[in-house]
């Protein structure tokens, strides 16, 4: 059966990653530890992690073999790249086997393309995959359809019953109260879009009915006339009407009630897709192309195979299911694009080019969660959660949304964190695999190599000592102690909160010394103050907040005293950072309230510590 759509890519990511999430970090404070770096194609550890993943994808296909899963032969072909949002020059590493891809732009760091030369030219393929070369992408079109939705006001009827805006949805079964009947009544447009509506998966295409022979080998009872799909995702079947969708899977029961937990359903793209014909009046491809598509200059995708000979990428070796008709299930996992176009989508999302920074930071949050620690749902994306360094460092989220049909595999790997973008698009035989593999050669180099591009950075436009004017002298002649900051990073320890406050004085007062004071008497030891970055800054850009992170640690025994063994705990309700945030206040202001200046070149000029009133200037 071609019509498959799995998460096993991400899964098997977030399975990986668990062990680095078992507990929390950087002080139960979830976000980036520096600012995001910029220019990145110019940093030295950038095209380090850019020609490491390339030798390591070169060796992959020339062996076959990585810790991720095996090919079985050089039957598939894989095209990647990493893209940031800052837009430097373009640079990375050239594609093995095929070179690098074409189609590029502001921000490339990695172009990587593999050819495995046996693609089905006589079908109309690319002879050589690139950056524009066009896959079918599978649940990935899940995506497209969320972003069209919110791009169409979609926000507004999040919270309305899907029941209110298809009619065929209506009538006797809305409310019902039976185990066999779904409550359409409650199930929004927001439940569907974060797989949260308890639905049955989808009619027909996942239905053993079309195949007789695999029924009749496990045992299933035969099946009257009536039950048996009409149509269907597959060679053997048409494509199913609207009408014959409804008459269908109207019978259909549910799986949970409605907002229990995230159970993924290819049926509820399906009704999205119905649902922003209806809100556009247009049709679904018309729709995307008008509202999305074109506004964003995605020449590469589309809801049908490209007319154009040359230009998908179609492998050899039995029916890969380039040109199965999806029918309404396009907006489930119809779609056909480049990694090119899913790159400047992710772009698009991270740079607030069509939503605003707004209604992105409301759409990228997590909806549910899942069984595995690391592994959350949003509305579609499935979003892992792992460490700068795989098994240490700080928590970073990864928005992900991954996709497989016939012969295809792909993801598009978004980390907000870096201003980041990583598309991944394979076709062939062990395309799932290829996909497995590139993901984690690409992620395990890259963000250690963007943390440190972002530390460096931090430390080159932050660090260094700022000191306030010395005020004027009392009238009895004496004059203030000096006030100052210095602010370094702490090299030593990769899991540091950002910029480390090194010393600290204010009119002669060792402000530090009070805080270790502070900490002591909680019987505590201050271990780091840190700066990090806020997302509040001027319109020009001129000035950025940052907080003031306190960590500290419990004092252990008294000298000479054995150390008890630690208990098992439920959680670790020591971390709770996020709780302490602007908690302490001075006259209405946050001690831990701190604001740069900056200049043209983003670096400090001074640093305000708000709750002082006293502004530090950078030496």
């Amino acid at each position: 059966m071609f019509y498959k759509y799995t998460v096993a890519a991400v899964a098997v990511l977030a399975c990986a990653a668990a062990p680095a999430t078992a507990s929390p970090s950087r002080a139960g404070l979830l976000g980036p530890a520096f600012a995001a770096p910029t220019k990145l194609a110019g940093e030295a550890s950038i095209r380090a992690a850019a020609a490491e993943a390339t030798a390591l994808l070169d060796d992959f296909f020339r062996t076959g073999r990585s810790p991720y899963g095996n090919l079985r032969a050089n039957n598939t072909a894989l095209s990647l790249q990493v893209l940031s949002l800052d837009g430097g020059s373009e640079g990375g590493g050239g594609g093995g086997g095929g070179g690098g891809g074409g189609g590029g732009g502001g921000g490339l760091l990695l172009d990587y393309h593999h050819n495995p030369g046996n693609l089905n030219t006589s079908a109309g393929s690319a002879r050589a995959v690139g950056g524009d070369s066009v896959y079918r992408v599978g649940s990935i079109s899940k995506l497209f359809t969320a972003y069209a939705l919110l791009v169409n006001q979609g926000r507004k009827w999040w919270d309305t019953p899907v029941s209110e805006i298809l009619p065929e949805l209506r009538g006797e079964r809305e409310g019902g109260e039976d185990i066999a009947q779904t409550r359409w009544d409650e199930v929004t447009v927001g439940a569907l879009a974060s797989q949260l509506g308890g639905i049955s998966a989808g009619y027909s295409t996942q239905d053993l009915a079309s195949l007789p022979m695999i029924g009749a080998a496990a045992g299933l009872p035969p099946l009257a006339p009536d039950e048996i799909p009409p149509c269907s995702n597959n060679a053997r079947q048409p494509t199913c009407t609207r009408a014959q969708f409804f008459r269908g899977y109207l019978k259909q029961h549910p799986v949970q009630l409605p907002y229990s937990t995230a159970l993924y359903a290819n049926a509820g793209y399906h009704l999205l897709g119905y649902v922003l014909e209806t809100l556009t009046n247009s049709p679904f491809a018309d729709a995307l192309r008008d509202t999305v598509l074109a506004p964003l200059g995605l020449a590469h995708t589309s809801a049908a195979p490209p007319k154009k000979n040359g230009t998908g990428v179609i492998p050899s070796g039995g029916d890969s299911g380039w040109d199965m008709p999806l029918g309404d299930d396009t907006p489930t996992g119809g779609m056909y694009s480049s990694v090119h176009d899913l790159g400047e989508l992710g772009r698009a999302i991270l740079g607030h080019k069509q939503l605003s920074p707004l209604e992105t930071r409301r759409w990228m949050k997590p909806h549910a969660h899942t069984a595995l620690w690391s592994m959350s749902v949003g509305a579609p994306w499935e979003i892992v959660r792992t460490r700068t360094r795989t098994t240490e460092g700080h928590a970073v989220d990864l928005y992900t949304k991954s996709g497989d049909v016939g012969a295809y595999s792909g993801i598009l790997i978004l980390v907000p964190d870096y201003g980041v973008a990583v598309p991944i698009l394979a076709a062939g035989a062990d395309a799932a695999t290829a996909v497995r593999a590139a993901t984690e050669r690409v992620l395990q180099g890259f963000l250690p190599a963007l943390e440190g591009a972002a530390r460096r950075q931090a430390g080159e436009n932050l660090g260094g000592t700022y000191e306030a004017p010395p005020p004027p002298p009392p009238r009895n002649g004496t004059s203030g102690g000096r006030s100052m900051l210095v602010l370094g990073d702490d090299d030593n320890d990769d899991n540091a909160s950002g910029m480390t406050i090194q010393a600290w004085t204010n009119g002669g007062v060792d402000t530090l010394a009070g805080l270790r004071l502070y900490a002591q008497s909680g019987g505590r030891t201050l271990r780091r103050l840190s700066l990090v970055p806020t997302d509040l800054a001027a319109r020009d850009g001129r000035q950025r907040a940052y907080r003031a992170l306190i960590e500290t640690t419990l004092d252990g025994p008294p000298e000479g005293d054995e150390a008890p063994a630690p208990a098992p705990r439920v959680g670790n309700v020591d971390d709770v950072a996020w709780q302490l945030l602007d908690a302490y206040q001075w006259g209405g202001i946050g001690i831990d309230e701190f604001v740069f200046t900056l200049d043209s070149e983003g670096k400090a000029t001074a640093v305000t510590a708000r709750a002082m009133r006293q502004t530090y200037v950078r030496k």
